[in-house]
């Protein structure tokens, strides 16, 4: 493990933690793991979507060939490398918030079609996107 391995390991410490613990959680129901560049990926069997947590991405194992979501996914991964300790504050309240009212008012509601449109999810598409052009991982 280099020094940059550690220093963003440590900038990111909030998210590696929860990250770890979700893996535990999870451990029974993990289906699949991928590397994704520097992110890993567990595809977990009944879960509710898709969150990242540092270098820790879990995604419903249903969407283990849904390229989007993995993308998407990686952008917020991306954000956190960004943003460090800042990053559950600025992207995971906002995004799990709006995840939460999207699952009260439904699918088909004005508010859950436009969900990939508002901060921070049209970032992390952007972030995603970019990445997957440039092949960065």
């Amino acid at each position: 493990m280099t020094m940059k391995h550690i220093l963003l390991f440590v900038w990111q410490l909030p998210q590696h933690i929860l990250g770890l613990l979700l893996r535990c959680l999870c451990a029974g129901r993990c289906r699949a793991v991928k590397r994704k560049g520097a992110a890993v990926v567990f595809f977990i069997e009944h879960f509710w979507g898709g969150i990242c947590l540092g270098a820790y991405i879990f995604i419903d194992y249903t969407l283990i060939n849904d390229q989007r979501i993995l993308t998407h996914e990686y952008g917020h991964f991306l954000q956190s490398r960004m943003l460090g300790p800042l990053y559950l504050l600025i992207v995971g309240v906002p995004s799990i918030t709006m995840n939460i009212f999207c699952r009260i008012l439904g699918p088909q509601s004005r508010f859950s079609a436009r969900y990939y449109q508002r901060f921070p999810e049209n970032w992390a598409d952007k972030l995603g996107n970019m990445a997957e052009e440039r092949k960065l991982f």
